[in-house]
């Protein structure tokens, strides 16, 4: 994002972001810089993707004219931490109003992909049409953005297709990918978009992240779109003092009491809702069909910490 404007306090429209516009139909590649018409815009994610999305009448969350908006917030790729967030966004299979027609949704995953994505130079990117073949997108500082063919990546799951990426591109790429569940979405309305991180790239263990709301990675395979490479250089600044006590709050203040380990004074994080959840047989279990037999039991993290 670029602020032209001279004083302390711009307005929205002094702001500019940089947006790319691919239609995977034609091949026709459009960057631009855009004004920021509020504060939601100039926030990016959802704020930005859902006003663009509301100018747009789908019928069918696979129509090719469905656009996939993948953005970023204004935060993401900076020194504050937790930033880290790559949102995509349309019409989802998954969601429908009550006259059947599909709504807008939005997901949400971290990892690495959204930093490299802002370092790229872009700041949003939105993929409309269909590609006769399976591809992916190349995403690199400028920004550029190239549409490369994917075959070979055909049938791998996320994992694997994210490490062969990784490995064709180098330390600096990450990658947003899909597996065999987006690539038929004709059949499967709730596939997700996983995302690389460091961890995977470096150890080659499957540890990625996942965007897994709304079948967000359906519409991405319906767009015969299998994945998305960002790769550029790291550009982490020298943490101020400011940023520092930021991040400190942000770490061991009230607001994120319930994500710390007990033992530091935290609610346990996600995992400690396992058991509030399962006193109403609610916890994901046995492929989502449940038992109400105590077995769940098993994955409450007091049983998982003793082994």
């Amino acid at each position: 994002m670029r602020n032209v404007s001279a004083t302390p306090n711009p307005v929205p429209a002094s702001v500019l972001y940089q947006r790319c516009t691919v239609n995977l139909t034609t091949g026709e590649i459009k960057l631009e810089e855009v004004p920021c018409r509020n504060l939601e815009e100039v926030l990016g994610g959802i704020g930005r993707s859902f006003q663009f999305l509301a100018d747009y009448e789908v019928k069918d969350a696979y129509a090719a004219v469905n656009p996939l908006v993948v953005n970023i917030g204004v935060l993401t790729g900076t020194d504050i931490m937790t930033g880290l967030r790559t949102y995509f966004s349309a019409y989802s299979p998954l969601k429908v109003s009550n006259k059947g027609l599909p709504a807008v949704m939005w997901s949400a995953g971290s990892g690495n992909f959204g930093s490299k994505f802002k370092w790229t130079g872009l700041d949003e990117l939105i993929v409309t049409g269909r590609s006769a073949q399976p591809v992916y997108l190349y995403l690199s500082a400028g920004p550029k953005v190239e549409i490369r063919p994917a075959q070979e990546l055909l049938g791998l799951d996320t994992h694997r297709k994210i490490i062969a990426l990784s490995a064709k591109h180098g330390k600096d790429a990450h990658v947003a990918a899909i597996g065999p569940a987006g690539e038929h979405w004709q059949n499967n309305f709730m596939a997700a978009v996983a995302l690389s991180t460091d961890n995977e790239t470096k150890s080659k263990d499957d540890k990625c992240r996942f965007a897994g709301r709304g079948g967000m990675g359906s519409v991405m395979g319906s767009k015969n779109l299998l994945a998305i490479v960002a790769d550029a250089k790291d550009k982490f600044g020298k943490l101020t003092p400011e940023i520092r006590d930021i991040n400190r709050e942000i770490s061991g203040g009230k607001g994120s009491v319930k994500f710390r380990e007990v033992d530091k004074g935290g609610m346990g994080g996600t995992w400690n809702n396992y058991e509030p959840i399962e006193k109403f047989h609610a916890v994901p279990h046995n492929n989502f069909r449940p038992t109400g037999d105590g077995s769940v039991a098993k994955l409450f993290r007091a049983e998982v910490e003793k082994e």
